[in-house]
Parts: C-alpha cells; structure tokens; sequence
C-alpha cells in the first residue's frame, strides 16, 4: 500500500546510516570513504577493478585509486593481476584488512 511517506523514510534510513558511518569511522580512525571501499572489497567475490569500485560508490576513478593507495599502504588491500585480462588489475582484502572489516563487522552486531 502507497502512503505517501516513502521519500521521508528513505531520507532517515540514508541520514541514520550515515550517522552510523561516521561514528565507525571515527572508532576505529579511518575516513568514511576508505570504509567504503572496504565494504565493497570484503562482498566482491575475487576482489574489484578500480572502474567498478568507481561506479559502485558514485565517484571518479583517481578517487578510489588514491583511497586504495592509502589502503595498500596500510596493509589493508592488495592488488594482483587480473587473470582474465593481464593487463587489468584486481584489489582485494588482504588477511589484515579481512580481519578489519570483520572486526567492525561485529562492532555493529546488537549487543556490542
């Protein structure tokens, strides 16, 4: 049943979630935009393309290339060659940045 009221209760859900976003991030001291691509790095079976990421997320490909740069440097994300195309490359979590996500991953469990 249409009521009306479904543009209001998508703005909450977005505006809670983005509430929840922020105060993770600053839990565990790491941008909101890097969660980001976390996120999406710890659901993509084999990992994601910089380009997929980019169009994922809603934002220029130099973006989630310097994002990922600040990852790789943390030890959080690697990149290996696509084996589909050698001439792409893959990102995905490495074991630290695996058991990061999952640690905020529980962070957001109820009861914690």
């Amino acid at each position: 049943m249409h009521r009306g009221d479904e543009p209001h209760l998508f703005r909450e859900i977005i505006r809670t979630s983005q509430v929840l976003v922020a105060g993770i991030s600053r839990e565990i001291g790491m941008p909101a935009s890097r969660l980001a691509v976390l996120r999406i790095l710890a659901v993509t079976e084999g990992g994601a393309g910089v380009m997929e990421m980019a169009r994922s997320l809603g934002i220029n490909a130099a973006a989630v290339t310097r994002q990922i740069q600040d990852l790789e440097r943390d030890g959080l994300v690697r990149r290996r060659a696509d084996p589909r195309d050698g001439r792409r490359t893959r990102i995905g979590l490495s074991p630290k940045g695996r058991r990061l996500f999952e640690g905020i991953d529980l962070f957001l469990e109820p009861g914690n």
